[in-house]
């Protein structure tokens, strides 16, 4: 659709809504913060819908626009909630109602992906369906407007002071070592699921295993499912081990294997490759434990903005890890981005390197991250 002949081109598309996320990260913090969730919400996701719609051109500029419209717009929803959670509910139950958040956005994420894909099969055009989930962005404004509290309860959260003192704190968030520590441990552990969910999934199971377009999308539908019922679990569980290294480790390195199994050891567990990929996703939704960290680290008044700092690393680190494996690919195939899928299956192997680089990286950051938390 829109001409595009390179790895990297694509991977630059599809990670480019992750820049105007990124900057607009901390603003968006400061925004909630200072205005409140329900009109700033109801704007975003208008901003959302619009951009499904550029996307639509057969102009790879301006179908990049609407990209980062949508990264404009999505930057608030995360921040909103979690902003949200801290407002409604009491504090020591923080950790675990985000990890109920990214359970529920997981689960929106792996049912609108399968459902585009099988409505794809009856010949529906994917340009339809980018263009009623552009619009989908009207009802769904006007459902926040119903539900969201128009006044929070003020004795379960502090009001932001004044914009100067905001800037402030906004500006030593950013600097402090301990914050980039949490986010870019979250981060790292986010890459292989980031790449396999929302970039080069399909693919990587087409070439490994030689399925066809459903089964590799039902696949990333179960390591989707896999983070939905183990982050509540893991952010659970996490509280009655007591953030201990040992727990945290062992989930990290299972992750490790199985994505070593996955890759490297396709012909053994091809009748179990379902159940493998769920167990993918239940064990790298250790990665919700950054959220363990960060409520530790962050005043209640400053929520949002700390929320967005955290979340802005994470981004830029999932950029960078997202840009590195439409490279790789470029790289080590030197095939046309549109010739078989089997050619692929010697540079999707090479490109697992960088997943357990990350996880490596992870690994050595995690006694930094949780030991000695006030």
């Amino acid at each position: 659709h829109l001409h595009i002949n390179s790895h990297l081109g694509f991977s630059f598309l599809i990670s480019s809504y992750n820049w105007t996320y990124l900057l607009m990260q901390i603003p968006a913090g400061i925004l909630l913060d200072k205005y409140g969730s329900r009109k700033t919400i109801i704007l975003a996701v208008i901003a959302c819908g619009a951009g499904n719609i550029i996307f639509l051109s057969t102009n790879y500029e301006l179908a990049l626009t609407g990209r980062l419209l949508v990264g404009f717009g999505s930057s608030f929803a995360f921040i909103g909630v979690l902003k949200m959670a801290r407002e409604c509910f009491p504090a020591h139950y923080f950790a675990f109602f985000a990890s109920v958040a990214i359970s529920i956005g997981t689960l929106a994420a792996a049912f609108s992906q399968q459902l585009s894909v099988w409505v794809s099969s009856f010949g529906i055009q994917w340009i339809s369906i980018f263009y009623y989930s552009g619009f989908a962005a009207i009802p769904i404004a006007l459902l926040i407007y119903i539900s969201t509290p128009k006044h929070p309860d003020r004795s379960r959260t502090k009001i932001m002071p004044a914009w100067p003192m905001a800037l402030k704190q906004a500006y030593s968030l950013v600097k402090s070592k301990k914050i980039w520590l949490i986010a870019l441990w979250g981060g790292l552990l986010y890459i292989p699921t980031v790449i396999l969910t929302a970039q080069y999934g399909v693919l990587y199971f087409k070439s490994i295993y030689s399925v066809d377009r459903l089964v590799a999308t039902e696949c990333i539908t179960y390591l989707l499912m896999g983070w939905v019922i183990c982050s509540p679990l893991i952010s659970y569980l996490s509280v009655k081990f007591k953030e201990g290294l040992f727990f945290i480790y062992s989930l990290i390195f299972i992750s490790a294997l199985i994505l070593i199994a996955l890759t490297y050891f396709s012909g053994a567990i091809r009748g179990h490759l379902i159940l493998i990929v769920f167990l993918l996703g239940c064990f790298s939704a250790v990665q919700v434990l950054t959220w363990h960290a960060f409520n530790k680290h962050c005043p209640l008044e400053y929520t949002a903005i700390g929320v967005a700092v955290i979340n802005m690393i994470i981004t830029l680190v999932t950029e960078i890890g997202q840009l590195a494996s439409g490279s790789m690919l470029d790289w080590k195939s030197g095939i046309h981005f549109f010739d078989t899928n089997i050619g692929f299956r010697i540079p999707m192997q090479f490109n697992v390197v960088l997943f357990l680089l990350a996880i490596f990286l992870a690994i050595f950051i995690t006694p930094k991250v949780f030991k000695n938390q006030p």
